[in-house]
């Protein structure tokens, strides 16, 4: 089965939606704060869109199925569900491996980068020295030299070995808007009732001297398509049971505001999976981390939902996700309830769930306990066949 590599270069700002906490009676002021990553459900709807988009008007016309069987052949009967009993079927396509961040300035040897989590500590005067990993004492249960005041970021590595802080990638970009139903409905003024601070995201790319379209003409920056605008950008790997008919490039739209992105697919491996060429590559970058003399570390290379038994666990340094899901089960087209979103209420309440954020670290006493533990947490297959519950084992520092 052969396996593609995906690149999602955003063309402007992005939004990625997570769970926001609004004022109590919802009518004053609220923030929405982007995440910096999309979710993995996201990424699988993605690609089922553009499977259908492409697969002839007898099968999807005017962006409805009209063929039910073909279609469930081609991307699946239903969108993810984590609480189905029976493994999640997405027709063609088998499998997808974490996002992770690429940079793709050097032609033909793009800059690979996996987390390695928050097990770094900021040194030198005002935070300004180089980041050192701190180490967990041998009864695991302080990190030495720890200290609450220092900067301790999330982090990531690449081949070059040196850790870079998530906070280098990523660049905020703020709108202030107006609800526009929720004021007409107070009759209040727009200060008062439907004011909210939105806050996007975007990457800190190495700006171009003249920013152009596709077409050479000067555009504003978000619009500009040239390198290295373009050079970070969120990439995965995923597998098909037959060869895709993907474009190699198109514009897609993306999250929770539809924001542009140039999505480009290449080839990856004709043979390997997507956890396989993913694992290889991660391996190769991160088997150069530092090592502890006291304990063995798992690192989450993706988000995780994990309920296993915790007595191996000596020490954890972790952060909890909320999981945004909408369930909208298969329904006959010619439903009439499925033609008016307000009689659909009922599909898309669903309770929430937390995950482990991707970068959270597991110190156990020896190498067998920590691979125990990977084991048990990779089979929630329903989470990792579409690219969660991933780790990575930085062994016990040998003497």
């Amino acid at each position: 089965m052969p396996t593609y590599l995906v690149k999602l270069k955003p063309l402007e700002k992005f939004f990625f939606g997570q769970k926001h906490k609004f004022n109590e009676d919802d009518s004053v002021n609220y923030y929405l704060r982007s995440a910096r990553f999309p979710q993995q459900t996201a990424l699988l709807g993605l690609l089922r869109y553009q499977y259908l988009q492409l697969a002839g008007t007898g099968i999807y016309e005017n962006n409805k199925i009209v063929n039910w069987r073909e279609a469930d052949a081609l991307v699946g009967p239903f969108s993810f569900n984590p609480d189905r009993n029976a493994k999640n079927e997405f027709g063609q396509i088998q499998s997808l491996s974490p996002v992770f961040l690429m940079d793709t300035k050097e032609k033909g040897n793009p800059t690979h980068y996996f987390p390695i989590g928050r097990r770094y500590q900021r040194e030198g005067e005002e935070d300004k020295g180089p980041y050192q990993v701190l180490e967990l004492d041998a009864k695991g249960e302080c990190l030495s030299n720890y200290s609450p005041k220092k900067d301790h970021p999330h982090m990531w590595a690449s081949a070059e070995g040196t850790p870079i802080s998530e906070d280098d990638f990523f660049g905020v970009d703020c709108r202030v808007g107006v609800r526009a139903e929720k004021w007409k409905k107070d009759k209040g003024s727009p200060e008062e009732y439907g004011f909210f601070y939105q806050e996007f995201g975007r990457f800190k790319n190495e700006q171009c001297t003249v920013h152009t379209d596709s077409d050479g003409c000067e555009v504003e920056p978000e619009k500009c398509v040239q390198e290295p605008c373009l050079s970070l950008c969120f990439a995965f790997y995923y597998t098909c049971s037959v060869e895709s008919k993907l474009p190699a490039s198109e514009v897609v739209f993306l999250g929770g505001e539809r924001q542009s992105f140039l999505m480009e697919v290449e080839d990856a491996d004709k043979v390997k999976d997507a956890e396989t060429v993913y694992q290889e590559k991660c391996d190769e970058v991160l088997q150069t981390l530092p090592k502890s003399p006291t304990h063995s570390v798992v690192v989450l290379l993706s988000d995780a939902r994990i309920e296993v038994d915790w007595e191996a666990v000596s020490f954890a340094i972790t952060e909890i996700r909320d999981f945004a899901r909408v369930i909208v089960p298969k329904t006959d087209i010619n439903d009439e309830s499925i033609k008016n979103i307000s009689s659909r209420k009922h599909l898309l309440a669903q309770p929430p769930l937390e995950l482990y954020a991707r970068g959270s670290l597991f110190y156990f006493a020896d190498d067998e306990k920590a691979r125990e533990f990977e084991q048990l947490v990779r089979k929630a297959n329903n989470f990792h066949k579409i690219g969660y519950n991933y780790t990575h084992l930085i062994p016990k520092k040998t003497n």
